[in-house]
């Protein structure tokens, strides 16, 4: 077990607090403990940004690409966290040359666009699934243009657990990338996130026995949250269990207030999902 009573509690009460002092929901508060507890005993969350920062930030000026790794210098591009275009926030890194965003990012972002807007719609209806299955299932491309976004928070002393997965990034053809992602399980949860919240964070397995992925990373806003394992991490070669991908609740963090949410995958599920009801939390009951 790697949360105790205690933790659980003051989770809780934190949740709790953060909805505004709001009674009734006491139970759906320690579900969502529970979980944050469960995630936290596996994991330390090791970068939190605020997407919505007024104009460009760059926090690393780092000297090469990190998809091609070419000098900077002047080909350096004000790349965005935010994988596409649609009300994208405005916060940027300068770690990637023009090149790479013009040729292996730019390309991705209309797929992310349809995926977010289906996503959105999903969870929003009575059965998401029946509406995955009507819009399709997102485009490789979609979940490459979170995990290029992922690589840019990565810190720098993490990226040679990464070269493979930065090779898989740098190359723009995705027609091929299906098959790469057949035991990639990306999720999404949706809630009652303020609408105007921007977010990125990125999570590290605490301990090198634990059959969790290495690398977990963070997407949110307008109450939708995405969550992805890096893949094609070295130091998940050993996993027995492959990238199982744990669930949060987003108790505490720059994610405050998401007690409630709803988990879809972006992968085919191997069975049909049934419809939840709002606020009941069953995708998190049970989940390591």
């Amino acid at each position: 077990m790697d949360w105790n009573h205690d933790e659980v509690a003051r989770l809780a009460y934190d949740l709790w607090i953060r909805r505004g002092w709001v009674h009734g929901d006491h139970h759906a508060d320690w579900v969502a403990a529970e979980q944050e507890a469960k995630f936290l005993g596996k994991y330390e969350l090791i970068v939190e940004l605020d997407l919505n920062g007024p104009g460009a930030r760059i926090p690393d000026l780092e000297s090469r690409c990190r998809l091609c790794e070419s000098a900077l210098g002047s080909q350096r591009a004000l790349a965005p966290i935010w994988p596409g275009n649609e009300h994208a926030p405005p916060y940027r890194v300068g770690s990637l040359c023009a090149g790479c965003q013009g040729e292996c990012r730019a390309p991705l972002a209309q797929d992310f666009d349809a995926c977010w807007q289906a996503l959105g719609i999903a969870a929003h209806a009575a059965d998401p699934s029946q509406v995955i299955a009507e819009r399709g299932q997102p485009a490789p491309g979609a979940l490459k243009a979170l995990a290029q976004s992922l690589l840019l928070l990565v810190p720098s002393n993490e990226l040679d657990y990464l070269t493979d997965l930065v090779e898989w990034l740098a190359n723009p053809d995705s027609d091929q990338d299906a098959g790469l992602l057949d035991d990639v399980r990306a999720l999404a949860y949706w809630s009652d996130q303020p609408r105007d919240r921007a977010w990125a964070a990125l999570a590290r397995r605490r301990s090198p026995s634990a059959e969790v992925p290495y690398l977990v990373g963070f997407l949110g806003r307008d109450g939708l949250v995405l969550e992805l394992p890096l893949p094609l991490c070295n130091r998940d070669d050993e996993l027995e269990s492959g990238l199982a991908t744990p669930f949060r609740s987003f108790a505490t963090g720059l994610a405050a207030g998401l007690g409630r949410v709803r988990a879809l995958p972006l992968t085919p599920p191997k069975k049909p999902v049934k419809s939840r009801a709002r606020g009941s939390n069953p995708s998190l009951r049970g989940a390591s």
